[in-house]
């Protein structure tokens, strides 16, 4: 497949360079902070955005994977679905509104509506608390593949959207809903980043 680019060069620099992000072990930040935009929720959404980082590998991520998770969650709350899953993480990143993920997806004609409606509309299990789907686990460990394949020492929202891209995650079957081949969006992360197909 022939690699085309979503974004100019000068996106790609300000991404890679961005907020509080750690490259080749050295921490370049900038005088902000991401949004929390989950904040007034108060304890209850600190533990369940804990319990979801806790599933990955915490301190690596960027500030832009970090706000998509905090969108993610909110994505839960707002459709009452006590099981976290990996398509409200696509959702999040989808939300986040900056981030190579975004970029991707946009390129590709994604709107957050369909999203929003796709969720809305699907059958959804039960849970008498909050927990994460099994598929979460599955898109951070393809996420960390990913990263260590590309030698990055941080977990960007590139990364996160290359796991959700992976089989037997719900967010592969929500892709393919939105008329998208996920190895397609996958490849489309790798051309950016300037990496060879995998």
């Amino acid at each position: 497949m022939k690699c085309t680019r979503v974004a100019d060069s000068s996106f790609f620099n300000r991404e890679l360079l961005g907020r509080n992000r750690v490259i080749s072990g050295v921490r370049r930040s900038k005088k902000h902070h991401s949004r929390r935009v989950l904040c007034n929720n108060g304890e209850r959404v600190k533990t369940r955005f804990d319990a979801i980082l806790a599933l990955g590998r915490p301190g690596r991520e960027t500030d832009r994977a970090r706000t998509s998770l905090e969108h993610s969650l909110a994505c839960a709350d707002e459709l009452g679905d006590n099981i976290y899953d990996s398509c409200h993480l696509l959702a999040g990143l989808y939300r986040e509104g900056s981030g190579v993920a975004y970029h991707v997806l946009n390129h590709f004609g994604v709107m957050q509506t369909e999203i929003d409606d796709w969720l809305g509309a699907r059958e959804r299990a039960v849970a008498p608390a909050f927990q994460t789907d099994e598929d979460v686990q599955i898109l951070f460990d393809a996420a960390f593949a990913a990263a260590h394949e590309m030698s990055h020492s941080y977990i960007g929202t590139e990364h996160l959207l290359i796991g959700a891209t992976v089989e037997g995650t719900k967010s592969a079957q929500l892709i393919t809903e939105l008329g998208l081949n996920p190895r397609d969006v996958e490849n489309e992360v790798y051309c950016l980043l300037g990496h060879g197909l995998p």
